[in-house]
Order: C-alpha cells, then structure tokens, then sequence
C-alpha cells in the first residue's frame, strides 16, 4: 500500500521544514506502531510511504489499511507550542508471490497502489481506495505461497 500524508505542503508552508521533518518522522513511528510485525513501512520520497503486509487475505489487507488511516487521523502530532492534525490518503494492491517473481510482482503492485492513491487524493483525501479488476492484483498485501 502507498499512504501520502495529505496536504503535507501546507505544514512545510506554514510551520517550516523542520517541523515537516519532525512530523514525517513522527507519521512514520505511528505507522510502525499500528503495523507492529505484520509487515514494514520506508518513505518513497516526499510525503509518501510504503507499507508491505502479510495478510491472509485482501479483506485484511483493507482492514489494516483503515487501521493505519484512522491511528493518523486521530493522532495529535505536536510541533512546538502547535497541535497538528493530519489525514492520510492510501491506495492498496496485494497478491500472491513467491521469490523468483519479488521484484516483477512488486512493481506492478506499486503501480497499482499509485493509480488507488491518486484516485483516494481525487476522491476527497483521507480514504483508502482499492479496485477489484480481474487478472490484476487488487487489495493490501504481498505473500509468499
């Protein structure tokens, strides 16, 4: 799954880049504490963070996505004397892989969560957006076999 913090700009605008580091780092430990060992969370760039999960199936893939997505925004993030509130867009893949196809199968998942990111951001912001279409991956999760 991809997650964009949204608005993220207005932070680095209005309070300064070093608030905008303080608060991706603190997004990132809050994500690390919701996924706790069911998967791993690395910053794409920017504002933008990978989540691999193992789930059972794509149903707990959307799941743990909302979980993640609710944690932020009922977070308070703190910045000096300031109170932030954020909201988080996330799109979701999953599919089955095994070793020999990691890196194929990763990168079609990615697009894929790129293209349900972007359709969260169009809808509105603060959603978790998946599509079911046949022969394509669709939902939250890489797992082997």
């Amino acid at each position: 799954m991809l997650l964009d913090i949204d608005y993220f700009k207005s932070v680095n605008d209005s309070y300064g880049h070093e608030c905008g580091d303080q608060v991706l780092a603190s997004f990132a430990r809050q994500i690390k504490q919701v996924l706790g060992d069911r998967g791993v969370v690395a910053r794409m760039g920017g504002e933008e963070f990978v989540v691999v999960a193992t789930t059972r199936d794509p149903q707990e893939g959307v799941q743990l996505a909302e979980m993640l997505r609710l944690s932020v925004a009922n977070h308070s993030f703190q910045w000096r004397q300031q109170t932030l509130h954020l909201t988080v867009s996330i799109g979701i893949s999953s599919g089955k892989t095994n070793a020999w196809q990691l890196t194929e199968m990763f990168n079609s998942l990615l697009a894929i969560a790129d293209e349900n990111l972007y359709r969260s951001k169009k809808q509105g912001r603060n959603r978790t957006t998946q599509n079911e279409v046949a022969e394509k991956p669709s939902a939250t999760s890489l797992r082997d076999n």
